[in-house]
């Protein structure tokens, strides 16, 4: 018993390094939409940063057609990069699924990540995203 509890605690110090420094989020406008945005994690890791999460539908006939935005800021409120995470009819159809994206610029260690669903069918729907 003596000799697993430093292989045990070798194992835990190795998981928890492997799992980067995890980065502040927060989810937009989730009160009018069909799609709701369960959840969402954001962590660096070897200079990259994935965001990940996943969304539902929020009301029973949600659009069949959106994207998630996924936006970096600094602590100051500067836009540092946004990028879309298309979301597939497959996905839509189940009623929900896990989206991933890793951001390619390399960004500083203090920053936000704002994450939002857009419905291309409502009329708030700006065609420049």
């Amino acid at each position: 018993m003596k000799c697993n509890l430093p292989i045990l605690m070798t194992i835990v110090a190795m998981l928890y390094g492997c799992a980067g420094i995890p980065i502040n989020t927060e989810i937009l406008n989730q009160n009018s939409q069909t799609w709701k945005i369960e959840s969402v994690t954001a962590f660096k890791s070897g200079g990259a940063i994935k965001v990940s999460g996943y969304f539902k539908k929020s009301k029973r006939f949600a659009a069949r057609n959106g994207h998630i935005d996924v936006s970096a800021f600094s602590n100051e409120g500067k836009l540092l990069l946004h990028t879309i995470v298309p979301v597939g009819h497959r996905s839509m159809r189940r009623g929900g699924d896990y989206f991933s994206v890793n951001l390619p610029k390399k960004l500083p260690e203090n920053l936000l990540i704002k994450v939002e669903f857009h419905d291309q069918n409502s009329p708030n729907f700006q065609s420049s995203h």
